[in-house]
């Protein structure tokens, strides 16, 4: 599984609104991704979809940054975003779960 960011977001190109997710869990087991959608109208909120439709197209990546993702829940459907910065560290936390996001 090479270049599917976990916290990553991508569109899903191939649904008329092209609506946003976020890539929570893996199943290595079955190569599935977990895709949380950030409008949690859509039926169903979440759902696993196969790693090959992160390569043909299905799901393109809108992320223009890299980051690296630690601790949280995988499955808090809309992460709220809010920067912190220490003494010896800068990151952003989701006030909802507590996952950080670090800029590489």
């Amino acid at each position: 599984m090479t270049n599917i960011k976990i916290g990553g977001r991508y569109r899903l190109a191939k649904h008329p609104d092209q609506p946003i997710g976020v890539v929570t869990d893996v199943d290595l087991f079955t190569a599935k991704i977990l895709v949380v959608w950030e409008n949690t109208n859509l039926i169903p909120p979440q759902d696993y979809y196969p790693e090959s439709s992160f390569y043909d197209g299905t799901f393109v990546s809108i992320d223009t940054e890299e980051f690296t993702i630690i601790g949280g829940d995988p499955h808090c459907w809309s992460h709220d975003w809010i920067p912190y910065t220490g003494l010896r560290e800068v990151y952003e936390f989701c006030k909802r779960c507590d996952m950080k996001r670090y800029k590489k």
